[in-house]
């Protein structure tokens, strides 16, 4: 019976993934015009340039070559690389994923250690907006009041950018101080995503006999 309803919700679930990635490459299929001819406006490309952009996003070839293709790319690890550098999408997701897993963890385990605590309902409140407050107004805002605003009343205040102070050799608490806001921003939706589903299944692990004996 328990086997039968995790093959449902696998399938189920896989179900959705598919559908979900399909449409999203379908749209930017789509749009995709809209970004590639606008490099025309800087002088320094040449058209065998825009045409090689083309033909590295695959762009040319029919949107179900194209799904097909990332699909099978994903299925063996590799998710592309970056349009900001050109680097491996992996080796971002590899180098934030440690800060990411660091305040998830915590986040949870003080939800579910402190269950009907003040600090539990800030989580649970915290995880609830996470649903709904984009990222960009988020980081924003954390910009806003702990970089701007605190500097300018002169209270300790956080970095906004760079991953070190110039003038300090990145040490590892400068490293910290600049991590701190752009981490606290980018796993945001994942730690309000995960956190309600983990926390359930942690406060029923701690109510069993095992755990309180």
């Amino acid at each position: 019976m328990l086997a039968k309803y995790v093959a449902r919700r696998f399938l189920a679930s896989l179900i959705v993934v598919l559908g979900v990635t399909a449409i999203t490459l379908a749209l930017m299929k789509t749009t995709s015009g809209s970004y590639v001819p606008g490099i025309d406006l800087n002088p320094a490309l040449r058209p065998e340039d825009i045409a090689r952009l083309r033909t590295q996003l695959g762009l040319d070839e029919p949107p179900q070559v194209w799904y097909a293709t990332w699909l099978w790319n994903v299925i063996h690890g590799d998710f592309g690389r970056s349009m900001i550098d050109g680097s491996r999408v992996t080796d971002h997701i590899f180098e934030r994923l440690p800060n990411t897993i660091e305040l998830t963890a915590t986040a949870i385990v003080i939800g579910a250690l402190r269950r009907g605590s003040k600090a539990d309902h800030g989580l649970t409140v915290v995880s609830v907006a996470g649903f709904a407050v984009p990222q960009f107004w988020m980081g924003l805002m954390l910009i806003l009041i702990f970089s701007v605003t605190l500097e300018q009343h002169g209270l300790p205040w956080l970095p906004s950018s760079g991953a070190f102070s110039a003038f300090q050799g990145g040490d590892l608490l400068d490293r910290v101080q600049h991590l701190i806001l752009p981490a606290t921003v980018l796993s945001f939706f994942y730690t309000s995503t995960w956190s309600r589903f983990i926390r359930s299944s942690m406060l029923e692990v701690l109510s069993q006999d095992y755990i309180r004996t």
